[in-house]
C-alpha cells in the first residue's frame, strides 16, 4: 500500500468533474471519458516501463503517483469508485447512508472470500471498520468547519509515521 490518499481523491474529482460535463453535454463528456480512458492505458504502460528501467520498491506506485494512474492508487480503483459515488449521493444522505453500507458490505465480502478469521478481521481484513464513519458522514451540515487546515495538514502524515513506529513496536 502506498499511504497516498491523494492520488485518489484527485481521480475522484476528475472522474466526478468529467461526469459533471457528460450530464450537461454528452458529446464533449463522452470525449473527456475516451481521453481519460486513453491517458490511463497509456500512463499504465509508462508505469510497467519505469519498472523495467528502474528496479526498486515502489517504483509502480511512484510513477503511478506522479501520473495519476487509476490502478496505482491506495485502495485501488474501488476507493475512486467509492469516492465518485458519494459525490453524487452527497445531496441525499438516506442515498449517501445506503450507498456507503453497501459498499463496506460488498467490500468486506470481497475480501473475505479467499481468508476469512476472526484475528484477520483486525489485522489483515480491517477495512470493514471504516463504516465507523457513518455517523460522522451523517452529521454533517455542509458548512464550513472552524479552520484546523494546516492542523491536519500535519496530522495525517505524524499520525501515519506515528502507527508505522507503533506497529513495528508490537509486531
Amino acid at each position: 500500500m502506498s499511504n497516498n490518499i491523494f492520488v485518489t481523491l484527485f481521480l475522484t474529482g476528475v472522474i466526478s468533474w468529467i461526469l459533471e460535463i457528460r450530464k450537461n453535454d454528452k458529446k464533449k463528456g463522452n470525449r473527456y471519458i475516451i481521453f481519460f480512458c486513453l491517458y490511463q492505458i497509456f500512463s499504465t504502460i509508462i508505469c510497467i516501463l519505469s519498472k523495467q528501467i528502474i528496479d526498486g520498491y515502489g517504483v509502480f506506485e511512484l510513477a503511478g503517483a506522479l501520473m495519476g494512474n487509476i490502478i496505482f492508487t491506495e485502495g485501488s480503483i474501488l476507493f475512486v469508485f467509492l469516492g465518485v459515488l458519494m459525490y453524487f449521493t452527497k445531496e441525499n444522505k438516506k442515498n449517501l447512508a445506503t450507498a456507503y453500507i453497501l459498499f463496506c458490505i460488498i467490500f468486506f465480502l470481497l475480501a473475505s472470500l479467499n481468508n476469512f478469521s476472526i484475528e484477520g478481521l483486525f489485522y489483515e481484513n480491517y477495512q470493514w471498520m471504516m463504516i465507523g464513519t457513518l455517523p460522522f458522514m451523517y452529521l454533517y451540515n455542509g458548512k464550513k468547519g472552524k479552520g484546523y487546515k494546516y492542523l491536519f495538514y500535519l496530522f495525517y502524515p505524524i499520525h501515519i509515521v506515528a502507527l508505522y513506529w507503533i506497529g513495528n513496536l508490537f509486531f
